[in-house]
């Protein structure tokens, strides 16, 4: 019986547990679309995408600029060192 009991207890607290998890934040629009646009290898076009993009300080914002400009044809190597760069200073 106790051991039943015990059992009914740690399932009841697990649940509780499992409901107090936050909220996962949806991404911003421009960040999903720039990934779709740089999987399908149309870098210059994912730069123009993120040259429009709401929030160009996220650390996000210029590891994906950067990879685009690097991968771009020509690429702007130059220009992608300096947006690795900036994505090193920016908070996580």
């Amino acid at each position: 019986m106790k051991t039943i009991l015990s059992l009914l207890l740690g399932l009841t607290f697990s649940v509780n547990a499992a409901d107090t998890s936050p909220a996962i934040p949806t991404p911003p629009s421009w960040l999903t679309q720039a990934k779709q646009v740089i999987a399908e290898k149309k870098f210059n076009q994912a730069i123009n995408l993120l040259s429009q993009a709401s929030d160009k300080q996220s650390a996000d914002w210029h590891n994906m600029m950067g990879f685009s400009l690097r991968k771009k044809s020509p690429p702007d190597l130059l220009g992608a060192e300096n947006q690795y760069k900036l994505a090193l200073t920016c908070p996580p």
